[in-house]
């Protein structure tokens, strides 16, 4: 089917519509469609206004006044998608064999808390002043989806050895993207990309793991230099780095000459990639390190020393038992969602269906991988009893006890998570998977 226009595909004659005729208009849009996007993997062209995205940008607050101050929505024609869902598709499956453990994000089989446990015992001692010197180097990438450079991410997949025909298709969808941009109600002209992959596509999470993966090869180069030293007790296992997307942590013996040879691969990453770290937002901590030495190591990477605890991949990381006031950003979510404007308008059955998905996936999320305090899991549990009976107002009794509440709707309950129980669930399935190294 050659394609040369949007006038050219079939609109059926809607005309006197009715049930009847319903089947055989259905089938020719659907047989239009299924051509277009056969034109695609067949012919390897993709008609350019397929992959027009428009862009809306929404203010954040009133007085908005630079771009910075509004956030962009964007939107996909349908036929693109179902392209990038099918690559997305076939592309997720071979993940698992060209990706190292070092990156845990849109691989199956690997797990965000895993790279949460191990950043935890990696930091085991920063605070005593005794022991082997160590660094821990928390980087922050700059725009790193916009920044991404097209000619690396080709040579990266080449080099992964993925077939040339699907490489060239997925360069087609990177290559030939536009925008136009929906300003006071009027449609700008076409702006193409010279750079970058689209957030919200759903392949572009795959594609940033392939740049990432060029990076872990990188430091696992590094481990091959005589020169280069090891995170304390780390060196038999090879962990230098933990990935997730754009969550980067780095160790490295406390010495200046490993710090330089750390540095010196991440230039070389950046100049490969076009990916740049934000030197004003990456961190730098250090373990048995006097502070005359720091300074020393802070000219090698001009970075801000950074203070424990620290936030990774959305919790808190000590190498001390948490307070309760660190809990307090857990409760403050919890407290979000419960006070939104939407959820005051919900009905009792809402409510509920809030609490029993949307707020407990938030608590489990933490659950996975720390064990939370008592008065903790109370607080959640007197919010979200509140919350059920009164719609978040004071002064009103329950008339069930929660404990009831929590039990299954066979046992008389309303299927309510219990946490103190779920908590322990969680820890226990957290020491079976490392029991069984999984």
């Amino acid at each position: 089917m050659a394609l040369q226009g949007i006038g050219d595909l079939k609109s059926p004659d809607l005309d006197g519509y009715n049930a009847k005729n319903f089947k055989s208009c259905w089938g020719i849009v659907k047989n239009d469609v299924i051509d277009a996007v056969k034109e695609f993997f067949e012919n390897d062209r993709l008609f350019l206004p397929f992959n027009r995205t428009l862009v809306t940008l929404i203010p954040k607050s009133e007085d908005a006044k630079s771009v910075r101050d509004y956030r962009p929505i964007a939107g996909c024609s349908t036929f693109y998608k179902i392209i990038s869902k099918i690559l997305t598709a076939r592309l997720g499956s071979m993940m698992p064999s060209v990706i190292s453990k070092a990156h845990a994000a849109f691989v199956p089989g690997q797990n965000i808390h895993n790279h949460i446990l191990q950043a935890y015992e990696l930091i085991k001692g920063y605070s005593r002043r005794g022991g082997t010197p160590r660094i821990m180097m928390q980087l922050d990438l700059q725009k790193a989806y916009d920044m991404v450079d097209w000619t690396a991410l080709e040579t990266i997949m080449k080099e992964l050895d993925l077939p040339g025909k699907f490489i060239t298709w997925i360069m087609n969808i990177v290559t030939t993207v536009s925008y136009v941009f929906n300003i006071n109600g009027e449609i700008s002209n076409d702006m193409f990309a010279r750079r970058g992959i689209r957030q919200g596509d759903p392949i572009s999470p795959l594609l940033f793991v392939f740049i990432m993966e060029y990076f872990n090869r990188l430091m696992e180069q590094l481990q091959l230099n005589p020169n280069f030293n090891h995170h304390a007790k780390y060196e038999k296992l090879g962990i230098t780095h933990l990935t997730f997307v754009v969550d980067v942590l780095l160790f490295c013996r406390g010495d200046t000459v490993s710090m330089e040879m750390m540095i010196k691969t991440i230039t070389e990453f950046s100049n490969t990639t076009g990916l740049v770290i934000n030197p004003t937002k990456c961190r730098i901590y250090f373990g048995g390190i006097n502070s005359v030495d720091k300074a020393s190591f802070q000219s090698v990477a001009p970075f801000c020393e950074g203070q424990l605890p620290f936030r990774y991949l959305g919790v808190p990381l000590t190498d001390k038992k948490l307070n309760i006031k660190y809990y307090l950003p857990l409760i403050d979510k919890v407290l979000a969602r419960v006070n939104h404007w939407t959820s005051r308008l919900l009905t009792a059955a809402g409510r509920l269906q809030l609490v029993r998905c949307t707020i407990s996936a938030v608590v489990q999320f933490w659950m996975q991988c720390l064990p939370l305090p008592k008065s903790v899991i109370n607080k959640i549990d007197s919010i979200c009893r509140r919350f059920v009976w009164s719609g978040g107002t004071e002064g009103k009794k329950n008339p069930v006890a929660w404990t009831t509440v929590c039990r299954p709707r066979k046992l008389g309950g309303l299927d309510v998570l219990n946490l103190h129980v779920w908590n322990q669930i969680t820890l226990l399935k957290c020491l079976w998977n490392i029991c069984k190294k999984d």
